[in-house]
């Protein structure tokens, strides 16, 4: 039995062990007769909104690998998805799609930036929905106002807009290698690694941005 099988196992027996005690001991049973009242409309749909998801989550993998050169079939972009979600209790979920991209051909150079790129792509679309977001609905929060979350998601997307662009400037690595100078010298070079990683991701972006 190999060692990766070994960890799956042992992780597998983990979490039904904590799963059954966290269940045991906090468990509703009154609660458990709400079960009759779900809408089996609505869980259908949020079955449906989830394959959607997963379909325009595998679409961007698609373009983003055949912006950096590479192709793959639907299958391959699966692989990588499924690794994403369920491998991630192994190792991280990063280095998961990273190993099966280079199982494909994409090596571990191009892999990288490709799937970083692809968290950050996320983290983008997220915070660029913020304004909208505010806008349609009203959510409220104790002591900040609507209009001060309006004029904080708004904010929140220039930052990141010229943010993306700063990160590709000799001063972010100037101002990255002095801070790891500071706090972890010996470190330096795993900093500046990561935000030539991160640039390398970023240049998908300025290389096709309509494909992007």
């Amino acid at each position: 039995m190999s060692k990766m099988m070994k960890r799956g196992i042992f992780m597998f027996l983990l979490l039904l062990a904590v799963s059954i005690g966290i269940i045991y001991y906090t468990i509703d049973l009154d609660a458990l007769k709400t079960i009759s009242s779900f809408n089996s409309i609505s869980l259908l749909l949020a079955l449906v909104a989830l394959i959607v998801g997963m379909y325009f989550d595998g679409l961007r993998l698609q373009r983003l690998v055949k912006i950096g050169g590479y192709k793959l079939s639907i299958k391959a972009v699966l692989r990588v998805i499924f690794s994403n979600y369920f491998m991630a209790m192994l190792t991280p979920g990063a280095s998961a799609q990273v190993l099966v991209l280079r199982s494909y051909g994409v090596p571990i150079s191009k892999g990288t930036p490709i799937v970083l790129i692809r968290t950050v792509f996320s983290i983008m679309f997220l915070v660029i929905m913020l304004p909208f977001v505010f806008l349609r609905d009203a959510i409220e929060i104790p002591y900040i106002s609507r209009d001060m979350l309006l004029t904080f998601a708004v904010v929140s997307v220039i930052a990141m807009l010229v943010g993306t662009y700063i990160l590709q400037t000799k001063y972010m690595r100037q101002f990255v290698y002095n801070l790891a100078q500071r706090f972890k010298a010996h470190k330096t070079k795993d900093w500046l690694s990561k935000l030539e990683t991160l640039n390398q991701g970023l240049g998908l972006l300025y290389k096709q941005p309509i494909q992007s």
